[in-house]
């Protein structure tokens, strides 16, 4: 079975749901925000049952987001909650995110 084309503005994420994760944590509009598991999916319209957790736990590890009320629920921290390696971090990828909103929107070539 071939598989999906995948398109190149999220090739550099390996997933659309990734970058869609990210563009969400990184976004001024979303800091102070609770958000859990399903209710993300749910707004960026994505399979609750996909990856969505383990991009959420990873971005809690890197200082992105904050674990709270349960195992499954986060905050998106503003900046003057967040070391100086995770602000630097999250200016770095809303500024890769605002490049890649001029890549065209395009499958990925593949041999």
């Amino acid at each position: 079975m071939a598989r999906k084309a995948g398109r190149l503005p999220d090739w550099i994420f390996s997933a659309p749901t990734k970058r869609r994760v990210i563009a969400y944590v990184v976004a001024p509009r979303n800091q102070g925000k609770m958000i859990g598991e399903r209710e993300l999916a749910h707004e960026l319209e994505v399979d609750p049952r996909g990856s969505i957790d383990e991009h959420l736990f990873a971005l809690a590890q890197l200082g992105l987001l904050e674990r709270r009320d349960g195992p499954r629920r986060f905050r998106v921290p503003a900046p003057t909650d967040m070391s100086r390696g995770a602000q630097e971090l999250r200016n770095a990828l809303r500024d890769l995110l605002g490049v890649l909103e001029n890549v065209e929107d395009v499958p990925v070539n593949r041999p």
